[in-house]
Order: C-alpha cells, then sequence, then structure tokens
C-alpha cells in the first residue's frame, strides 16, 4: 500500500486555523432565506455481512430517505444512520404523492470487498471484509452503493438494472495510505491518524469503487472503465478541511461540532476524494483540472438542513431520527460538501 504525506507549508493558512475565530468561522455565502428541503420517498434496503451468501428474514435492513436540496437541485439519501449521498439527478425529481407507495428499490448485485488497515503491506486472512449490495432507485435514476455498515454513495445511472445471479466478482486496482488530522490539529505529525483505502473495478457495471478500512464507500462511473496503474501514484494532498456542523434544532453556532477532513487527488484516476478524521470517505470527478496551491481558500458555507429518517420498518414519522446538516463550498476543488452532524459526509460537483 503506498503512502501519502503531506505537510504544512511554510505561510500556508488553512481552514483548520480560522476555526478559531469568532463564528461564523467561513466565508458565508450571500443570498436569500435558505428553502426547505423536499422529502420525495423513503426506501428500505437489505444488506448482507460479509460471508452471508444469501438474503433471509435475519439480514439487515436500513431505512433511507431521498430528499431534494431546493437551493442547489441536489439529490440527497440520507440513512437511518444519518450516512449521506449526494447527486446531482439525472432528470426531474418529484415526490411520491400522497398515499401512493414510491417504487422499491431494484437489486442488481452484491460484492464483499477487503480493505487494510493503514500500515498493512498485504491482504490477509486477517483483513476486513465488508458487504456491500448495489440497488437502483428506480424512482430516481439513482444506482445505490449501500454497506452493512450502513455507508451509502449514489451516482446516476441509465442503465437497467436487473438482478444478477452470476456476479462478476470485483478486481482490485490499488491501495493508498492517508493521513488526517483532527479538527484544530494544525500540522501533520507522526501522531496524526493514518487511513488506509483501496479502489476496485466493479465489473458488473464498470464503476470504480472506493472502500476504506472502515467500510465508508464512495463508487463512480468514469469516462472509461479504470484500469490497474502499472506503477501506483500516490495521491496528492490539497487542502484540510474543518467543518463546522449545528445539530437539528440548533439555529446558533458556539455549541457546533468540529470535524476535520483532508482532500487529495487521486492521480491514477484523475478524482478528488475527501477523508474525515472519523474514517468517512466521499469522492467526484472534477469539472475542472486541480492541483496542490500554496495558499488555500477557506470554504463558503451555503446554508443548513435538517432531515428526517424513519428506521427500517417504520412506515409513519413518530419514530424518525432527525439530523442537522450543513452545506459548503470548496472553493479550492469545486466540490459542494454536506456534512452531517454526526461527522458523516458526502460531496457533488458544484452546478
Amino acid at each position: 500500500m503506498t503512502t501519502t504525506k503531506a505537510y504544512r507549508v511554510a505561510g500556508v493558512t488553512l481552514f483548520a486555523i480560522g476555526l478559531t475565530f469568532l463564528a461564523p468561522p467561513f466565508v458565508l455565502a450571500q443570498g436569500a432565506k435558505p428553502k426547505e428541503p423536499t422529502w420525495l420517498h423513503g426506501l428500505e434496503m437489505a444488506v448482507r455481512k460479509a460471508g452471508e451468501e444469501t438474503f433471509s428474514k435475519e439480514t439487515k435492513k436500513i431505512g433511507v430517505e431521498a430528499f431534494k436540496d431546493e437551493n442547489t437541485g441536489t439529490l440527497i439519501y440520507i440513512t437511518e444512520n444519518g450516512t449521506l449521498a449526494v447527486l446531482t439527478p439525472a432528470g426531474a425529481l418529484k415526490a411520491t404523492p400522497p398515499n401512493e407507495k414510491p417504487k422499491s428499490p431494484q437489486w442488481s448485485h452484491g460484492l464483499v470487498l477487503k480493505a487494510r488497515k493503514a500500515g498493512e503491506a498485504d491482504f490477509t486472512k486477517d483483513t476486513k471484509k465488508y458487504g456491500l449490495e448495489v440497488f437502483k432507485d428506480e424512482n430516481t435514476g439513482s444506482l445505490i452503493y449501500i454497506t452493512e455498515t450502513g455507508a451509502i454513495h449514489a451516482h446516476p445511472t441509465t442503465a437497467v438494472v436487473t438482478a444478477d445471479p452470476k456476479t462478476k466478482e470485483p478486481e482490485w486496482l490499488y491501495g493508498l495510505e492517508v493521513q488526517v488530522r483532527k479538527a484544530g490539529e494544525e500540522n501533520f505529525t507522526k501522531d496524526t491518524k493514518k487511513r488506509g483505502l483501496e479502489a476496485f473495478l466493479d465489473k458488473n457495471n464498470n464503476d470504480l469503487v472506493y472502500i476504506t478500512e472502515s467500510g465508508s464507500v464512495t463508487a463512480l462511473n468514469l469516462a472509461a472503465p479504470p484500469t490497474k496503474p502499472s506503477k501506483i501514484k500516490d495521491a496528492v494532498w490539497l487542502n484540510g478541511l474543518d467543518l463546522k456542523v449545528r445539530k437539528a434544532g440548533e439555529v446558533e453556532w458556539p455549541n457546533a461540532k468540529k470535524y476535520g477532513s483532508e482532500d487529495f487527488k487521486d492521480e491514477n484516476v484523475n478524482t478528488v476524494f475527501y477523508v474525515s478524521e472519523n474514517g468517512g470517505l466521499t469522492a467526484f470527478v472534477p469539472a475542472a483540472a486541480v492541483k496542490f496551491e500554496p495558499k488555500t481558500k477557506p470554504p463558503t458555507w451555503m446554508h443548513g438542513l435538517e432531515l428526517r429518517v424513519r428506521p427500517a420498518g417504520e412506515t409513519d414519522w413518530a419514530k424518525a431520527k432527525k439530523f442537522g446538516i450543513e452545506v459548503f463550498k470548496d472553493e479550492n476543488t469545486g466540490g459542494l460538501i454536506y456534512i452531517c452532524e454526526n461527522g458523516e459526509f458526502a460531496s457533488t460537483i458544484a452546478k
């Protein structure tokens, strides 16, 4: 596994430093009062653990809600665990009419992915395995990847999805290791947390799939199927962000939780990915070329949201959990970052 190490350049001021100033500690977007999100529909997905060959009544089920962010036009999926997926939808988003049931998600296939811990040079019998299922949300035309940990990612698809009894095994492409600072941790040191992630080709649909050692997942449909590089390139560190997020019901910022994250360019496939201090992962294909810059821009806070999610098996909202969400634009990469009050986050290209 290759290792990426990044050290602060003298004179560079990152957002982590800005968080020590008065709240709100970021650039504020100017505009009208944010619009409330529109709830579209709810889904329930069964996800097998690694080694669980068939679906059964014991298979874990995860509740998921779909929303439209009326401020950005993005489609948001949020699970009962507070994990997020955000994407630019392929077409118009329509809420399920009252008293009608949404279309059930169409299962495509399941995968088992191995993910090494940072410092674990080889795959062994003890390497952690994660079960992952792939569904198509027929209500939005989105392909959804969801792991046994509840991590979720989605992207648009025009493909017709049917259950495939002969699932193709994923092809491992390469592994990376990156350092991720906690919020307020100004410099990279020998004590900075390291995270391992793997890149796979899902041969069933030619998607690039990243998975971290903690089971967080991202899947991207690239212009051409990714291939195993002859020489693995280290990820290029771009920037470090400390993001603040308020809990559901909080209006002011003094008690907002801070989460650290780092963003990198994967030069093996030319993507941008973010890894958070708690092991979360999100990635996208940048609209324009990105590279390390010695002077970075602070993120722009766009707006806050509050989303409710029902647990699997619940049809009404009495037991729904509320999550506070903040939306930022990373001015360095052009990405929109949605971060939940529990530190889980997702990203897409800002339109």
